[in-house]
């Protein structure tokens, strides 16, 4: 659900309040907000246990608890507390918002237009409820609404930060503009934030591309992607992009992007797989099972659960296939076309690659 934050909650509350709660319950939520900045959610729920206990009626309270319940999945009891906060103290533009965004994936698109419209009320600094509005739009068909509503937050948000935020308007603003004019349009869009300097996610362009048959962009996006990736985000990017070299009969690219990935984290047991398959519909069984074995032992897991596992596909593939060349067509590591007929030539590092000093081993 969205959050506009610990901090701001407590200034509005606060500050739109005639009627101070007891020390007692300030003190408790305040205590509950820290241990939930602090990540400690049980400690924070003990301590707004206690808030509403000495208030029944503290709005603050109440809408921490529905954000707690929300995150954890418990939607029903989050619109409970929520309703009970807006019922309290209708200023809280936190909990409009989270009464905006259950009515909205429940498609009562009415009930979360108002939730929505009174939040940004309450809030008209704050880019969530801005946010949720233009997927409510998004919603409803009016898409230029939509559009302008996403652009407005992606401008908003400081550089660096907020990044899940900057990623939905991203994401709105390019399926808004799809939506009216098509993918040429959300083409357009993705320009004009590049233009802006901000940064789209790659699977926003993968998706584009793909709908526009332009498998060179994306992969031109992937080894930009790959170049300024964090070792979590390269596991999911090396294989998608060795998969797509493979489609498009670049295969010695597509080994290069695996080997120099397993280089820097020989402990991914996907790519590992996939360059086994690679190798086995090329060279064969010997050479797959080679592979595995240097593999795992530089990863310093010889012998190991995961070693057996791969040799056990492998011999699975193996026996299982007339042609062994068919295995790295096999949709398992992608939509490869006749790459494995076609045989692994010579290939220099791409260029991506190099800029990393990485080199095909």
């Amino acid at each position: 659900m969205p959050a506009i934050g610990v901090a701001m909650l407590s200034a509005a509350v606060l500050s739109g309040c005639d009627d101070a709660p007891p020390s007692a319950t300030i003190d408790a939520y305040d205590r509950a907000a820290e241990r939930l900045v602090a990540g400690d959610v049980q400690e924070a729920r003990q301590y707004l246990s206690s808030a509403v206990t000495a208030d029944p009626a503290h709005a603050p309270s109440l809408t921490l608890m529905g954000s707690i319940a929300a995150a954890e999945g418990e939607i029903a009891a989050a619109k409970g507390l929520w309703r009970q906060a807006v019922e309290s103290d209708g200023t809280i533009a936190e909990a409009h918002l989270g009464l905006a965004a259950t009515a909205l994936a429940r498609g009562e698109l009415e009930d979360a237009l108002r939730y929505c419209t009174t939040a940004q009320n309450l809030a008209p600094g704050a880019t969530e409820p801005l946010l949720l509005r233009a997927e409510v739009m998004l919603r409803v068909g009016n898409h230029s609404v939509a559009e302008t509503a996403a652009r407005r937050v992606v401008q908003a948000l400081p550089p660096g930060q907020a990044e899940a935020t900057r990623a939905r308007a991203i994401a709105i603003a390019m399926r808004a503009a799809d939506a009216r004019d098509g993918p040429e349009a959300a083409l357009a869009t993705l320009a004009a934030f590049e233009a802006q300097r901000v940064a789209v996610p790659v699977g926003l362009r993968l998706g584009l591309y793909d709908r526009l048959g332009r498998p060179a962009a994306a992969i031109d996006a992937l080894f930009a992607a790959l170049l300024e990736a964090t070792p979590e985000q390269t596991r999911a990017l090396a294989p998608e992009l060795s998969s797509r070299l493979l489609a498009a009969s670049r295969s010695g690219e597509a080994r290069a992007v695996l080997e120099a990935h397993l280089l820097e984290d020989p402990g991914d047991q996907r790519a590992l797989g996939q360059l086994m398959r690679l190798v086995l519909g090329t060279e064969g069984m010997e050479a797959a099972r080679a592979r595995v074995l240097g593999g795992m032992a530089l990863a310093g897991r010889p012998g190991g659960a995961a070693e057996r596992q791969l040799l056990d596909e492998l011999d699975v593939l193996y026996r299982g296939t007339a042609d062994p060349a068919e295995v790295s067509g096999m949709p398992m590591v992608g939509r490869l076309g006749q790459t494995a007929r076609q045989g692994v030539s010579p290939a220099a590092v791409p260029p991506a690659l190099a800029a990393r000093g990485l080199s095909n081993a």
